[in-house]
Order: C-alpha cells, then sequence, then structure tokens
C-alpha cells in the first residue's frame, strides 16, 4: 500500500521500516498518516485501486494541492491521484499504460525509484517516465486543460531513469541509455521535435582542461536541476556520485568529494538549493551520508 505522511502541506514518501522509528518528531508537531491508495481485497480505499504500488513515486504541488503520480505494480499503469479540498478526498485516474486518447498507449512502464519525474511549471505540469516495454521515454503534458501524451522518438534504449527540469522556459528531459551507457539530454527544438545531446559517458573533450572530458565509463541514474542559467546534473558512475554542469556551450564535469574509501558505492545524489540559494545534493556512500555545497 502507497502510504505518504502529511506535514502541514508538503507530501513527504514514506518507508514502512521506519514507521516506528519516525513515528513522532521532535517539537510540537506529529506527523499524520493519510492512505492515499492500493490495498488488497477488504482493505483498500473507496475509488482506489485494488493493486499494490511500485517504487516509482512522484508528488508535487499544483494550484495549491497535491498530486502523486505512480506505478501501480500489478497492472504496470500510471496512477494519478489528487487532492478535492471541497469533497476532502482523493481523486483517482489512470493516466497511461491501459490506452486511451490524446496519445495514451498500452504498454508496461517501469516501477523503479528514479524511473519517473515531474515538474511545473505556471499551469503546466511535465511528467516523464518509462515505457519499460520499448525502452522508451514517455511524455505526458498537462496543459491546465487536459492531458496530452508522447513518446520521445529516438534509437536509443532508455530505461534505468529519467528527469526533468525547465531550461530556457521549455521541458529538458535527462536519461540514461541503458545499452550504450550514455547519459543523455532530451530537449525541444524548433520545428516541434526533440534533440538529443550525449552529456557524459562518450569519452569526448568539452574543451581543454580535465573537467572538460567526459568519462567513458557507464553512468546512469540521474537527477536534474536547472541552477545559475545552467543544466546541473547528479548521477552515479562507476559507483561514485558525480555532478556535470553546461549550457551547452561548455561542459565541466566534477566527482564529488566523499571520505569513504574501499570500493563503496555512492547512491543516486538529490540535489536541492539552501535558503542561501547555494545548490547543495545530498548522498549516501558506504555508512555514511553527505551533503555538498557548491560555493
Amino acid at each position: 500500500m502507497s502510504q505518504f505522511f502529511i506535514r502541514n502541506t508538503g507530501l513527504v514518501g514514506f518507508n514502512y521500516d521506519v514507521l516506528s522509528r519516525y513515528r513522532k518528531v521532535d517539537g510540537s508537531q506529529n506527523w499524520v498518516l493519510s492512505t492515499i491508495d492500493g490495498g488488497i481485497e477488504g482493505d483498500v480505499v473507496s475509488g482506489g485501486a485494488l493493486t499494490h504500488m511500485s517504487n516509482a513515486i512522484k508528488a508535487v504541488m499544483y494550484a495549491g494541492q497535491p498530486h502523486v503520480f505512480y506505478v501501480g505494480r500489478s497492472c504496470g499503469c500510471m496512477r494519478h491521484a489528487w487532492w478535492d479540498p471541497s469533497a476532502n478526498r482523493w481523486n483517482y485516474e489512470i493516466l497511461d499504460g491501459e490506452g486511451g486518447a490524446d496519445g495514451r498507449i498500452s504498454t508496461e512502464l517501469a516501477t523503479d525509484f528514479s524511473a519517473i519525474d515531474a515538474v511545473v511549471a505556471g499551469n503546466q505540469i511535465h511528467l516523464v517516465y518509462i515505457d519499460s516495454t520499448n525502452s522508451k521515454v514517455r511524455h505526458a503534458f498537462y496543459t491546465g486543460a487536459g492531458w496530452l501524451f508522447e513518446t520521445i522518438p529516438s534509437s536509443r534504449q532508455y530505461g534505468q531513469s529519467v528527469s526533468v527540469t525547465m531550461y530556457g522556459g521549455d521541458p529538458l528531459i535527462v536519461a540514461d541509455d541503458t545499452t550504450l551507457h550514455d547519459l543523455v539530454s532530451i530537449r525541444p527544438n524548433s520545428i516541434g521535435g526533440w534533440i538529443e545531446t550525449v552529456l557524459d559517458g562518450d569519452g569526448a573533450w568539452h574543451g581543454l582542461y580535465l573537467e572538460n572530458k567526459a568519462t567513458d565509463s557507464a553512468v546512469g541514474r540521474a537527477r536534474a536541476m536547472t541552477y545559475g542559467g545552467k543544466l546541473h546534473v547528479f548521477y552515479i558512475s562507476v559507483g561514485k556520485a558525480k555532478h556535470m554542469e553546461t549550457d551547452f556551450s561548455t561542459f565541466r564535469y566534477l566527482e564529488l568529494p566523499s571520505s569513504v574509501t574501499g570500493g563503496a558505492s555512492a547512491t543516486l545524489p538529490v540535489p536541492y538549493v539552501d535558503a542561501a540559494g547555494k545548490l547543495n545534493s545530498v548522498y549516501a556512500n558506504g555508512p555514511l551520508l553527505f551533503n555538498v555545497r557548491l560555493d
């Protein structure tokens, strides 16, 4: 069953393994449990799905209310739950994976935690996820009035992770090619199509210095963010946490610092901007959890 804890108005994914440990938070506020969807027979949310949920979950705030996008493990389809304050309940719909109008298809969607992402831009929502049957990136676009769907055309095979950020007023998608092991950006062109650019993994030189050279090792599991007018991508390469930044004329690559030695593998770095406006990233390596800041 997909569970979320609500603190004030924010939605945070929660893990049953730590439920007993974090049932209360230090201070006067408490966590309040809210079941959004799913279950088994006899224990299903009214109007929800009789299914178990996968790890592919993304929550955003839109028009002042939480919207949750998630892949059902049983159906392999994209579900959408949103809070209706006037009715004091969650509403549900199947967005994609079971066919339908406006570009929807019948397919199996990836269930990994990094195989879904979404960004809100004004009255629009851009949702990206992986069609695991065909190894392609799917893009769902909420216009403010309804949903439109498309498969990003490509000869590449995508499948491990996908991320999206707004860059130059347009959605920019970052995905990893699971055959060539490249990290690729996908952004709109001027004629309604999409442009693919290899960000890392091909060993290319993008300048005179070592920090301008892409690795020729496998890369993947990326999270993208626009910061300071540039695209910043955090990802994994051969067990190491990495960061690259680009304005698509210059490319700069850095391995994120870690005090752990002995071959421990890093987790997917998660970026955020702190109260001082500095770019940060959080990731684990071995037994330790790190925070790094770009100064």
